[in-house]
């Protein structure tokens, strides 16, 4: 095994990521094209508070729902909502209790996403690192109408745009050192797509970019799976993209928004 691709496999080791796609073959140097259209969005004005994602764009403008579990979404503002104690999430059983205490004492918890028999809680540990807790709504005693909610797994999060149509998840972005830095006439964004953060993944792109334009900002996210259904770095050929936008770049700034938190787009 070459330096590069150990150093590769040793990253991705350490990196946890949830696997949500089964195996798929690759293209490689395939060109897809966004055809946007016109967007109009407040200007975005920075978020950051303790213990929350700390976001150059107002999240409210990002379009994407997000995923730690595969299951449940939720939106970028959701992140940004207040922590709840975790008393007031009604019956839950001994273990949940335990764990979420364990995990977060006291009001370190948000709940993102609620459905009548699932929920999904997330704690920003600092505002790269996160992890999550699902619950569920299952029979048991001690509830008032007999059914409590309880422990369905927890992890690590790093939340991926989940893309239902036509499938797949946001792949990590970076823009490609072949292709000349895009200035403000540029109408056209040459990008590389991975699977993994930090490893040279190959992918197979599952669709067109999704791009939304305010007056300060270029938010990217692009839908993919992996070549290998596995969460160690498979390393394989780069897969560049090209994006077309309607409007010229001018003075915004490019984020990949197919993670949270969004990154700009800058050269590896």
């Amino acid at each position: 095994m070459s330096p590069y691709r150990l150093a590769a496999w040793i990253v991705a080791a350490l990196t946890s990521v949830a696997v949500l796609t089964g195996c798929v073959i690759v293209g490689h140097g395939r060109e897809v094209i966004a055809q946007l259209g016109h967007v109009t969005i407040p200007s975005p004005s920075p978020v950051a508070s303790a213990r929350t994602i700390r976001s150059p764009v107002d999240p409210a403008v990002i379009p994407f729902r997000y995923t730690c579990s595969g299951v449940e979404t939720f939106q970028a503002d959701d992140l940004a909502g207040s922590r709840i104690d975790v008393a007031t999430l009604g019956s839950l059983d001994e273990f949940t209790q335990s764990e979420l205490a364990t995990l977060a004492p006291g009001s370190g918890w948000r709940l993102v996403s609620d459905t009548p028999t699932n929920r999904l809680l997330v704690q920003v540990v600092d505002p790269i690192h996160m992890t999550y807790v699902r619950l569920e709504l299952r029979e048991g005693s001690g509830g008032p109408t007999g059914r409590v909610w309880a422990y369905a797994g927890s992890g690590d999060c790093e939340p991926r745009a989940l893309f239902h149509r036509p499938g797949g998840v946001g792949g990590f972005l970076r823009l490609d050192p072949a292709a000349a830095v895009p200035g403000r006439e540029a109408r056209t964004l040459h990008l590389i797509v991975n699977y993994l953060r930090g490893c040279p993944s190959a992918v197979r792109i599952m669709g067109r970019p999704r791009v939304v334009m305010t007056p300060d900002a270029v938010l990217v996210g692009v839908p993919v799976r992996a070549r290998v259904n596995s969460d160690v770095c498979h390393v394989g050929e780069p897969v560049p993209i090209t994006v077309h936008l309607t409007r010229p770049l001018g003075d915004r700034t490019l984020y990949d928004a197919s993670t949270l938190p969004i990154r700009r787009l800058r050269l590896p």
